[in-house]
């Protein structure tokens, strides 16, 4: 080959490297909030289509890993978008624990983008933030706002317990909701934390006291639906508070199943 012949084909290959923008997209789709990480892939092809494939002129690209809602699993994956795949930018996570660990990563790689899918942890951009880590959702204390007011004033529920599940974006909701609702002279009798995935709530069932005015809960995806089904098998009539992932479409989805 030429010196001429090399350029051309130099040339050509750089061409044709500017000529696409790749894209990792990292969801979770294993475990509870699998149907939450399906939803936002799906979103984003849809998001994808609606340019044609491209912008700009050019070529859209997009490369998916799929993780178990652990930081540890969300950096694994994103080491493969990054490394593998060479990834212009990434969009990711959507479990709030898991955006702390991309947070993180990402000031690993100071030169990329990342944009936060819906993971909505306080801390991700509250404290120690990453500079090229950009966030367009609420986190989980803001999702709250003015849902004390709502429970203490129109409804008159004056006594709650929470139940939620054992990481940063329950963590958010329940402070968020106990923070004006205590301020409001409402009280919080007890809270209760379980690990993703639980199975078993006839326990705490049993064990909520007779007295409260209702349930404030703050779980997703499968946790809710199990917590649903049970406490509903047990006759008990106390009103449920819900958090924002506790009324979403998969767990909407499974009512009378």
């Amino acid at each position: 080959m030429s010196y001429i012949e090399y350029l051309n084909v130099y040339k050509a290959g750089t061409q044709m490297a500017t000529d696409e923008i790749k894209i990792g997209a990292l969801a979770t789709l294993v475990g509870p909030y699998a149907g939450g990480g399906q939803d936002g892939l799906r979103g984003l092809d849809m998001a994808v289509a609606e340019f044609g494939g491209e912008i700009a002129g050019k070529k859209l690209t997009v490369f998916k890993e799929g993780t178990n809602a652990m930081p540890e699993d969300a950096e694994s994956m994103a080491d493969v978008l990054m490394e593998h795949y060479k990834v212009d930018f990434m969009i990711a996570p959507l479990s709030g624990d898991e955006g702390l660990a991309i947070r993180d990563y990402a000031k690993r790689y100071p030169t990329k983008t990342f944009i936060n899918g819906i993971a909505g942890a306080q801390d991700i951009t509250l404290r120690d933030s990453a500079l090229n880590f950009f966030s367009f959702t609420s986190n989980g204390v803001q999702w709250m706002s003015g849902l004390a007011e709502y429970v203490y004033d129109v409804q008159g529920y004056k006594q709650v317990v929470t139940l939620a599940e054992d990481y940063s974006y329950p963590y958010g909701q329940v402070a968020g909701f106990s923070l004006q609702f205590c301020k409001m002279g409402g009280k919080i009798i007890k809270r209760y934390w379980v690990p993703l995935g639980t199975d078993d709530y006839s326990a705490i069932v049993a064990d909520i006291p007779e007295q409260v005015d209702a349930i404030f809960l703050a779980l997703g995806g499968t946790d809710a639906i199990n917590f649903l089904k049970q406490y509903d098998a047990t006759g008990r009539q106390t009103p449920l508070i819900g958090g924002t992932l506790s009324a979403d479409q998969t767990v909407l989805g499974t009512r009378g199943t």
